[in-house]
């Protein structure tokens, strides 16, 4: 049965519900899909429009430990299902391994000598950052072959880092 409750911050004008509908005192609300495949909805306050994540606002109205801090995890990894049994609390760290994410996120990286010398097979970039100290952000640039300067908006070709040379491993 759906349930509905005041969103917070909003004057009793929206409410959302534990199957992740939002609704004004008028009418259901259309949900979009943001870049990163997550509900959102338009929410008004004197004058102002906000967008605000529907797995949020569920999270907000129905788990009793819902802290900003914190992030949401969907159990079963859909990320337009925001029934509030779907949905969890959870650390970054938590919410990075969870499920097929992390070996969908994960690429392997083939260390060797700038002379081409196999050296070492890695997990990922954090697992080289992790054991070596190698920042991954710079792994990832050689493993890319470019570095991109946000600051300039230029691209520059990257070869190798740390005295070797890296690259993704891509299975055939």
């Amino acid at each position: 049965m759906e349930e509905w409750r005041d969103i917070v911050g909003y004057d009793c004008k929206y409410q959302v519900s534990n199957l992740g509908n939002v609704r004004s005192a008028r009418k259901v609300l259309k949900k979009q899909l943001d870049r990163y495949g997550y509900f959102f909805v338009n929410l008004y306050l004197n004058g102002k429009s906000k967008h605000k994540k529907v797995h949020r606002l569920v999270a907000q109205a129905f788990i009793s430990e819902y802290s900003e801090s914190l992030q949401i995890n969907h159990k079963n990894e859909v990320k337009t299902d925001n029934r509030v049994e779907n949905l969890e609390l959870c650390n970054n760290k938590y919410n990075c391994n969870y499920g097929s994410r992390r070996a969908a996120l994960a690429k392997s990286v083939i260390q060797e000598t700038l002379n081409g010398e196999f050296v070492k097979e890695w997990e990922s970039t954090n697992q080289i950052e992790r054991e070596l100290g190698f920042k991954h952000t710079a792994i990832s640039s050689c493993c890319n072959g470019y570095l991109r300067d946000y600051h300039n908006g230029k691209t520059y070709p990257v070869h190798s880092a740390y005295g070797y040379k890296w690259r993704y491993k891509y299975d055939s």
